[in-house]
């Protein structure tokens, strides 16, 4: 947490029995004072002690701390909390810092400072902290050990260049994707059987989300160039002068020199953020589950009067290769599956028993496909439906646009014909367009290279009736992995059952859930 003021332990002490004393200090970033922090003593445990912010053009009060006593007359940091609302600081301003106490039996309170200019004081009987700050006396040759910590809040700007690039991205991807798929789905209609086949003529090729990426989600901020879709954390120190941009190991383009570059620690944009955007919102839009309707209790992402429609969430990825197992006669001369690995996964609910059934999709996006020690061809995309979690219910998996029934499963894939090979020649003739490829994948080897992670949001139904461990709030999940959440009572009530995305899931105390989406957990107390 950045922080603004002085925060060398003084050798010299000055009373503050009866005097509004502090420095006044310049900010390098917007933000919200949480606290202030006051090196003091004081000669009688008795004394009271708070602080205050004060803005230094107009000496008018911004918020004054919690009131503390029992103050040793060793020195030592104590801490002065701001109730809420707490105040707020702008970038580039002085602000002044200041610690007041009263005087008992003729006791004092001291705040140490050192020799330096811009302290202050105000002659006033400990009460209320004046507004504005009146009769002020400037120092030249001390500077109190006061300080304040604040959480940094981005400029305006900031957030309006934020804003506007993701309503940007999602604009471009939704017309992109998004639209198709609504298209296709209404074209479900008996009477629009006529435009099925053109829209499924319309090809989606999930690497071009990574070129919109590279080429067109760039970020300029304060008329900085954050590289071309390669940005990097901005840093926490207002350097006021020259620096190098754009930060980060091995930048994709030669360091400059800017004039007055301002640096904040902010969640700008990152590459990685990028990445994630496109893996989890639109290769998520790529696998669908599609089933009869009511056919599961948690509620549709999309529906109509004959289907609802789940998203699969990708969950991780592996640089995988695989041995192909049974290929089909056309393709008989393929041996191994080398290539990226997306695992998709969706946990749904049966309405006709009650259990929970995990539904898995393995996607293959551009892999190498070899056959006889030579290349055979690079599909654009292969789906492996690799296990049926029975007795679950039987649905369809929609591969961008394509089909799976799960009662089918195996391996299915585009598979387009290959240019011969230089002497001596080699000639491969497949069936062209999607088809089954293989019953089944036999590992060689994976390695994994990227966990999504989910938010997860616990909640209670009455917070007056009990609580949880850890307490309601949004956590990170790594995907695939457990998260464990424990129900607690209040005196006179019980805990009845945990609900998962609007389903009861458990009667038991403590709920261990692995998370495979974004995820909202209750429990239910009576």
């Amino acid at each position: 947490m950045p922080v603004l003021g002085n925060r060398s332990e003084g050798e010299n002490f000055d009373s503050c029995s009866n005097r509004i004393v502090g420095s006044k200090f310049l900010t390098g970033q917007d933000g919200i004072v949480d606290s202030i922090y006051a090196y003091i003593k004081a000669e009688n445990i008795n004394i009271c002690f708070k602080c205050a912010l004060y803005r230094y053009e107009d000496m008018a009060l911004l918020g004054v701390t919690e009131e503390r006593s029992g103050i040793s007359s060793e020195p030592a940091w104590i801490q002065f909390t701001f109730p809420e609302p707490k105040p707020q600081i702008e970038n580039d301003k002085y602000y002044v810092l200041v610690v007041w106490c009263n005087r008992v039996n003729n006791s004092e309170g001291y705040v140490a400072y050192s020799e330096d200019e811009d302290g202050l004081y105000a002659v006033y009987d400990y009460n209320d902290f004046p507004d504005p700050l009146g009769a002020v006396t400037e120092l030249t040759d001390r500077v109190y050990s006061i300080y304040a910590s604040y959480t940094a809040v981005p400029p305006s700007e900031y957030g309006a260049t934020i804003n506007s690039l993701k309503s940007f991205r999602n604009n471009v991807l939704n017309d992109m994707v998004v639209q198709r798929i609504k298209a296709r789905l209404e074209a479900m209609h008996e009477t629009m059987q006529k435009y099925v086949t053109i829209l499924d003529t319309i090809n989606i090729t999930p690497y071009l989300f990574g070129r919109i990426r590279d080429k067109v989600l760039a970020l300029q901020f304060k008329g900085m160039d954050i590289g071309g879709g390669k940005q990097f954390k901005l840093t926490q120190n207002y350097t006021g002068g020259l620096s190098e941009y754009p930060k980060g190991v091995s930048p994709p383009v030669t360091p400059r020199l800017l004039p007055q570059v301002d640096e904040y620690i902010f969640d700008v944009i990152s590459d990685l953020d990028l990445l994630k955007e496109t893996d989890v919102s639109k290769l998520q839009t790529f696998v669908i589950i599609q089933c009869d309707s009511d056919m599961f209790m948690e509620s549709p992402d999309a529906e109509n009067y004959l289907y609802d429609y789940y998203s699969m969430y990708p969950n991780n990825k592996w640089i995988t290769e695989y041995d192909i197992v049974n290929p089909i006669s056309e393709l008989s001369d393929w041996e191994k599956i080398k290539g990226e690995r997306v695992w998709f996964v969706r946990e749904l609910t049966s309405r006709a028993d009650g259990n929970h059934y995990l539904y898995i999709l393995d996607l293959f996006i551009n892999p190498v496909i070899t056959g006889a020690e030579m290349i055979k061809t690079s599909s654009p995309l292969l789906a492996w439906v690799s296990s049926n979690p029975s007795p679950a219910p039987d649905v369809t998996f929609s591969v961008a646009g394509q089909r799976i029934p799960l009662s089918i499963g195996g391996v299915w894939g585009n598979v387009s014909p290959v240019e011969a090979t230089p002497a001596p020649q080699f000639y491969v003739t497949v069936v062209v367009g999607w088809m089954p490829i293989c019953d089944s994948l036999s590992p060689v080897s994976q390695t994994k290279v990227w966990d999504n992670v989910f938010n997860v949001t616990v909640e209670v139904n009455d917070p007056n009736k009990g609580t949880t461990d850890p307490p309601p709030d949004t956590y990170n999940a790594v995907a695939a992995e457990s998260f464990t959440v424990t129900a607690v009572p209040n005196a006179g009530y019980t805990f009845d059952h945990w609900e998962v995305d609007g389903v009861t899931w458990s009667t038991d105390l403590t709920l261990n859930k692995p998370i495979y989406k974004p995820t909202t957990i209750k429990a239910v107390f009576m």
